[in-house]
This record gives structure tokens, C-alpha cells and sequence, in this order.
């Protein structure tokens, strides 16, 4: 038998591929002799599948830096949309990088503009107007960024809307919309004197809220702190234990918003001298809480009266930092304070200090028409005399 080529080169099974088998008569037959067998016939033949080469799609194109800065890498991918078989030919890369974004991380912000000088701080009298600068674009790593407070970011400038008219027997009454919360120190260090002339301002403070046009809330709280370190670690959050504020800690709201003027006053009257420690976090606390009932669009302002350095220092700056994001101003009375307790009243007020901490001698300075008039003019925008 001679064999031809196969029809095909793979692929040849269930009779795809075949094979002509020829052969020639060597002797013919003679004389009846027997007929020749079949001279050709056919045979399957590469019956091996055929080889599957790769395919591939298109490149999906750059993909994002990894990283803004420092160097991060870009990727560039394709998929496959054919696999290779039967030693068909393999497929090529399906992804490439590259970097990307090599400059410095290290980037100082960058600031917007001044915004427009706010209003007098002062209804009369001499007061401040302040701007900001907030940040537009963030420092990136090791950049740097100048504080809220720096003179970068934010300024003062003075301002008057005219002298105050005054009437020295009354104190000036305050037409603008408020609510204030006025924090008392019945502590140890006051003395019961002390308190009582804080108690006899609070209520001389509290008639320039009322009366015809007035549109005020007033709150009063008292405090002091507990003597015990366990119970000062409770009434600070340590520990876990349950307290009662007014008689574990010696913070007490005496009157809350929503209540009359002349209703505060007189349970007001009723507060005894506390003694003990001075806890202002958990007074500074109890106040940030009472601003949840304060009025939209109304000013807010948080009045504390003290004059030593709280207990709980730590505390202390916590309370004040979520104390002056819930209102609009925060003041110190600092009666009788030395340096240090000053310095801290003043990073603890709103900004400008000079205006929203009054440094007082002696509880003397407190009680005083002149004292109500320098606050009021403070806190409102519009004043009258009574």
C-alpha cells in the first residue's frame, strides 16, 4: 500500500481527516482465475486536535496612581479571550505598570481668602471685628499649616458703634435674641462671701434680659466637685460608675432654659454655699448640653464665673474645646486669679481674650453696674438703657 497526504494537518477525528491507501496488481489473473482485491481504501488519519492559540482583548487604558505623591504606580490591563491549547501559542503580558507621580509628598496648605470682617463685638464701646483664613487645600506628609489662631489666619481689628449710654443706678438692657449660660463658682476657694456676692451679680446680671423688646433665655448653674479622687475620677468618666451630678459632683442646674428670668433668680437664691473642689469640665459639660435647648438663630454665649485653676485640668480642656464648637462665644470672669489660672481662661475663651476674660480683683468688682454693662455690651448686639 502507498499512502497519500492526509486531507487535513489536525483535527481529523470522526472521519475529518482521511488517507487514500493505493496499491498496484503485480500479477493480473488468467485463465478464471481470481479476481483482484480492492486496489484502494481509506483510513482516519491526524486525529490530534488542532492547536488554540492566545487571544487577547484590548488594553483597558492607565488605571489611577496609587499614591498623590512619593511615587505610586499605574497599571495598564487586557484580558483573555481565548486560552491557549494544544500547543497553541501562548499569550502575551497582560498587564504593564509604570510610575507615576514622583514629586515630594511634603506640601504646606494652602489658604483661601480673608473672609469679610464679622460685626462689632461690642454693642458700644470699644470692640473688635475679626476675619479668617480657612484652609483650601490641606498640608500634604511633612507640610506645614499655620494654627486657627495665628495671626496668618485669623485677625482682629478695633471697632466702635459709639459711646454707651449709660445709666449708673440701672445696668443697660439687652434687645438683642440670646441665650446665655451663666456658670457660677460655688467652690471652696469663693468662700460663702464669695458666693454670696456672685449670687447678688448673677441676679444684677440677669435684669438686663428682661423687661419690654428683650428677647433672652437665661440658664444658671452651679458648681463645685467632690473631695473624694474616686468620686472626682467617676464624675470625670473613669471607672465606669454611675453618678448624680448634683450630689456626687456638686454640678447643679439651678435653672434651665425655657424658665423665667424671676424664676431663676429665686432658685438661685436658694443655692447653698458647696465647698469643695472645682470641677468647671463637668459645669462646661452640663452647659454644652443645655445649648441643645437653645433657639435657632439665637446668639450663644456660655458666661462663667471662677477666678482659681479648675481640678481635672485635662478634663477641663476637653470640655472647653466642645464647649466652643456648640456656641458662638465663651467668657471668663476671673475673680482673684493668678497668672497661670489667667493663661488658661484665656485659651479657653473665645478669641479676642482681652475681650472675653475679665480679670477682677476681688468679688468687690463683681457686683457692680459697671461690671453688667462691660458683659452685656459683650454679649449683645443691641443695648438700651433701662
Amino acid at each position: 500500500w502507498e499512502a497519500e497526504e492526509c486531507s487535513v494537518t489536525c483535527g481529523g477525528s470522526r472521519g475529518r481527516g482521511y488517507q487514500v491507501l493505493r496499491r498496484q496488481v503485480i500479477t493480473a489473473p488468467t485463465g478464471g482465475g481470481m479476481a483482484c482485491p480492492p486496489l484502494t481504501m481509506t483510513q482516519s488519519c491526524n486525529e490530534q486536535p488542532c492547536p488554540v492559540d492566545c487571544s487577547l482583548g484590548e488594553w483597558s487604558g492607565w488605571s489611577g496612581c496609587s499614591a498623590r505623591c512619593g511615587g505610586g504606580v499605574q497599571e495598564n490591563t487586557r484580558s483573555i479571550t481565548v486560552h491557549p491549547k494544544y500547543d497553541g501559542e501562548p499569550c502575551g503580558e497582560t498587564t504593564v505598570t509604570q510610575a507615576c507621580n514622583m514629586q515630594a509628598c511634603d506640601r504646606d496648605c494652602r489658604l483661601g481668602r480673608w473672609t469679610r470682617w464679622s460685626k462689632c463685638s461690642k454693642a458700644c464701646g470699644t470692640g473688635s471685628m475679626k476675619r479668617f483664613r480657612f484652609v483650601r487645600f490641606p498640608a500634604v506628609g511633612m507640610g506645614k499649616c499655620p494654627s486657627r489662631r495665628s495671626g496668618k489666619r485669623l485677625q482682629f481689628r478695633k471697632c466702635s458703634n459709639g459711646p454707651c449710654e449709660q445709666e449708673m443706678a440701672k445696668p443697660l438692657v439687652c434687645k438683642s435674641q440670646v441665650d446665655v449660660s451663666v456658670v457660677l463658682d460655688a467652690s471652696g476657694t469663693v468662700g460663702p462671701d464669695g458666693w454670696k456676692t456672685t449670687k447678688e451679680f448673677a441676679k444684677l446680671f440677669s435684669t438686663s434680659f428682661e423687661g419690654a423688646d428683650t428677647d433672652a433665655q437665661l440658664s444658671f448653674i452651679a458648681f463645685s466637685g467632690p473631695k473624694s479622687l474616686t468620686k472626682l475620677d467617676a464624675c470625670t468618666g473613669k471607672g465606669g460608675q454611675s453618678v448624680d451630678l448634683a450630689t456626687d459632683c456638686k454640678i447643679k442646674m439651678v435653672s434651665p432654659f425655657g424658665e423665667k428670668t424671676s424664676t431663676g433668680r429665686s432658685k438661685l437664691e436658694s443655692v447653698a454655699f458647696m465647698a469643695g473642689t472645682r470641677l468647671l469640665s463637668g459645669a462646661m459639660e452640663m452647659a454644652r448640653s443645655e445649648f441643645t435647648l437653645a433657639r435657632r438663630g439665637s446668639t450663644k454665649v456660655a458666661l462663667i464665673v471662677t477666678g482659681s485653676r479648675p481640678t481635672k485640668k485635662w478634663a477641663t480642656y476637653m470640655a472647653a474645646r466642645q464647649l466652643n464648637r456648640a456656641v458662638d462665644k465663651v467668657m471668663f470672669v476671673a475673680v482673684k486669679s493668678n497668672d497661670q489660672a489667667l493663661r488658661e481662661f484665656q485659651f479657653w475663651s473665645t478669641r479676642p481674650s482681652i475681650e472675653n476674660v475679665v480679670p477682677l480683683r476681688d468679688f468687690k468688682s463683681l457686683n457692680t453696674v459697671d461690671m453688667v454693662d462691660k458683659l452685656v455690651t459683650s454679649i449683645c448686639d443691641k443695648v438700651s438703657k433701662a
